[in-house]
């Protein structure tokens, strides 16, 4: 660059060489471990021209504070399908303007320029414009670019791929300039400023990344303790169902042989009376033989019945036990399903707890490490 950009002494660019250089991943950028020069944009000559002659000139007009410069460069660019820049683009999904083996090409390129001071009533006079074109912040109080334009012939005369190179090019421009009007001993401070944000921001990011691991274990913790909670509630509702299942086994065992045992005794009632109307009508026949006979006959039943009714109330009381068990295992059950159910809940709010807290703590690590990549990119321009 032949001298300082100032817009009173005219705006000089010419010989600037704005390089695209192209790394693997953020963190090789971040070493500086690999990288690729991919394409260049060369300024050879820059002119000041009325704001008039730019399209678009009624977003501009009536700001004596900008001005518009048309400059006259060379766009190069070269790719080698042998470097990971090649493979990596040979694998995008619009390969048609990409070369086969090795590319090296550069094309003539006219770009318009408005710049001038960031203040406040310049931006807030062109606000709506710079929702539009604005893609970068602007610097306060330094010469910036408000607009660049690549003319529409260079556009037509260009492949997507160069198009894409140009406007990464006009990118970086937006970046450069208002570095470009810093005096060296401003740079410096501005450097050193940035790099003690980069320790503080790299010192919060790792502190946050820690809190955040803590974090994110006691989430897990709390999920496998909500996994466990309702393992255990399954396991409980499996064994009760059996326990369950027994017992009204038994119980419909029970009732079978209590209800046979009630037919019998109503059975041996009706001998019992049949044979004691009988040895009372020889009683009163005087038929000795016969009523010996007959009294026997419902003395055998007499005992056979004492004996069912033992039976029966033994199978009474065997069947009551089995209701109880039956009621005894449902009563259980429910309790230990309402335990079971308000350790589940309680493991649940644990572990969405646990997620809300990890939350803020991981927008924070997030911002931290957006932080760190602008001061980053601050620091390579």
């Amino acid at each position: 660059v032949e001298q300082k950009p100032t817009l009173e002494n005219g705006l000089s660019l010419v010989g600037l060489d704005v390089q695209l250089v192209w790394y693997q991943s953020q963190e090789a950028r971040n070493r500086d471990e690999a990288p690729e020069l991919i394409s260049s944009l060369q300024i050879d000559a820059c002119e000041k021209v009325c704001v008039s002659d730019v399209l678009g000139a009624d977003c501009w007009e009536g700001l004596p504070e900008l001005a518009v410069y048309r400059c006259q460069g060379r766009l190069a660019q070269c790719i080698d399908v042998r470097t990971r820049y090649g493979a990596w683009l040979r694998m995008q999904e619009s390969p048609q303007s990409y070369p086969d083996d090795l590319l090296y090409d550069e094309v003539p390129i006219n770009v318009t320029l408005v710049l001038g001071q960031a203040t406040k009533p310049v931006i807030r006079a062109v606000q709506p414009r710079l929702l539009i074109v604005q893609p970068t912040l602007l610097v306060p109080q330094r010469i910036n670019v408000f607009d660049a334009a690549i003319s529409d012939e260079t556009i037509d005369a260009l492949t997507d791929l160069q198009v894409d190179r140009a406007f990464e090019c006009l990118t970086a421009l937006r970046i450069l300039i208002p570095r470009l009007s810093m005096d060296a001993k401003a740079e410096g401070a501005a450097r050193l400023g940035l790099e003690r944000k980069l320790r503080a921001v790299e010192a919060e990011e790792l502190a946050t990344a820690e809190e955040l691991r803590q974090l994110s274990a006691q989430t897990v913790a709390a999920w496998q303790a909500l996994q466990a909670c309702r393992e255990r509630l399954q396991a409980n509702e499996n064994a009760v169902a059996s326990e369950k299942a027994l017992a009204e086994a038994r119980l419909k065992e029970d009732s079978r042989c209590l209800l046979k045992a009630r037919q019998e005794q109503s059975r041996l009632q009706g001998v019992l009376r049949a044979a004691e109307q009988r040895a009372l009508q020889a009683h009163r026949d005087k038929i000795s033989s016969d009523t010996n006979r007959h009294r026997s006959a419902a003395e055998t039943a007499q005992q056979t019945l004492t004996r069912i009714r033992s039976e029966l109330a033994t199978l009474e009381r065997a069947v009551a036990r089995s209701e109880r068990l039956v009621c005894q295992a449902g009563v259980q059950y429910r309790a230990a399903q309402a335990a079971l159910h308000a350790a589940v809940s309680d493991a649940e709010k644990a572990f969405h707890a646990a997620l809300r807290a990890e939350e803020p703590v991981s927008k924070k690590f997030e911002f931290a490490f957006l932080r760190r990549e602008e001061i980053l990119a601050d620091l390579d321009t």
